[in-house]
């Protein structure tokens, strides 16, 4: 039979006191910080003057990426979760280097990462590129890198899908687009031609052209 609380002896009860004190308040702190709000970290992406920071702002804005001012105003910040997409998103107008993407890579980074950071920047400095083009306003790269597997017959060809959103209807011609893919296939390794895809921001075929038929 467990003795009742009045046939304890003093230390007995400051003991038993002491320890229903304890378990109190490590109950109260788990459920405390489960209620406690998360705290995202904020890495800083974009410097620049206040147009570059608006112009930024209204990309991130589009692509969904919360983001803030810093506090003296000369920088952009955005959650550490959202750091790789955010500082595409910036290199892809010209606002940020891809060399900070780079950055990123330590010692201890597990290769299938590094090689997902490093794809992220060769996307990005492509961007640039492609931006930089009288007949283009903006793109968007997605690469799938050459995966070697190892075991014959297995390995994963590179490919390059390119959207180009373009200054005018129609603004980039045949041999044009044909050299954005020659452009692709030398920079990108493993990547043949045939496995290069362009469109335009409107839904045209512009690698491999499409010729219409005279009537």
């Amino acid at each position: 039979m467990t003795p009742s609380f009045d046939a304890l002896s003093r230390v007995q009860r400051v003991g038993l006191l002491a320890a229903l004190f304890v378990s109190t308040l490590a109950i109260g702190g788990v459920a405390w910080s489960s209620q406690a709000p998360s705290i995202d970290r904020y890495d800083e992406i974009v410097h620049g003057d206040s147009t570059q920071l608006r112009k930024a702002a209204e990309a991130l804005e589009e692509k969904g990426i919360p983001y803030r001012y810093t506090s003296n105003g000369n920088a952009l910040e955005v959650p550490t979760s959202r750091r790789e997409d955010a500082m595409v998103t910036a290199a892809s107008m010209g606002l940020s280097g891809w060399q900070d993407i780079l950055s990123t890579i330590d010692m201890g980074t597990p290769p299938s990462v590094a090689r997902e950071y490093r794809t992220k920047a060769l996307e990005a400095e492509l961007m640039i590129t492609l931006n930089s083009l009288a007949a283009i306003e903006g793109s968007r790269v997605h690469i799938r890198p050459l995966d070697r597997s190892g075991f014959v017959g297995c390995d994963k060809q590179a490919s390059a899908s390119v959207l180009l959103e373009l200054a005018t209807p129609g603004g980039l011609n045949q041999e044009q687009a044909e050299g954005v893919a020659e452009l692709l296939a030398g920079v990108i390794s493993g990547l043949s031609l045939q496995d290069v895809k362009i469109m335009s921001s409107d839904g045209e075929r512009l690698y491999p052209w499409v010729s219409v038929p005279a009537d």
